[in-house]
């Protein structure tokens, strides 16, 4: 059964983030399908908060994660940042590292797209 992930809230005039919320997806043990509250790629969530989002997925990979967004051409621009060499990998290790534990450091390689993170749009 898909839960419900309210990490951004895009309702007001700027972009909420969720912080009480970027843990949630590690406290379940078993495979979980998480969609994001509201649109992750709203013009007002900035880019780190995207960030955040593809190194939660990419740490928790027995879990999925689904991104529903009515700005696809912001969400194709952002898929292309994405490199998948060791380069890209070591960075993102060092980003999830230096959040003080937050995210535990994941040991597969960071490869783009990943498996268990969809981006569709939202009707």
């Amino acid at each position: 059964m898909p839960l419900a992930w309210p990490l951004v809230e895009t309702g007001g005039q700027e972009a909420l983030l969720r912080v009480d919320q970027t843990r949630m997806p590690f406290g379940h043990t078993t495979s979980t399908l998480f969609v994001i509250g509201d649109d992750l790629f709203h013009p007002g969530v900035p880019d780190g908060w995207i960030d955040l989002v593809v190194m939660i997925a990419w740490a928790l990979p027995d879990h999925r994660f689904l991104a529903l967004t009515k700005h696809r051409k912001r969400a194709r621009l952002f898929e292309t940042i994405f490199l998948t060499d060791d380069e890209t990998t070591s960075a993102m290790r060092l980003a999830i590292a230096s959040n003080r534990g937050a995210i535990s450091v994941p040991q597969q390689p960071f490869r783009w797209p990943l498996p268990n993170l969809s981006i569709e749009e939202a009707r």
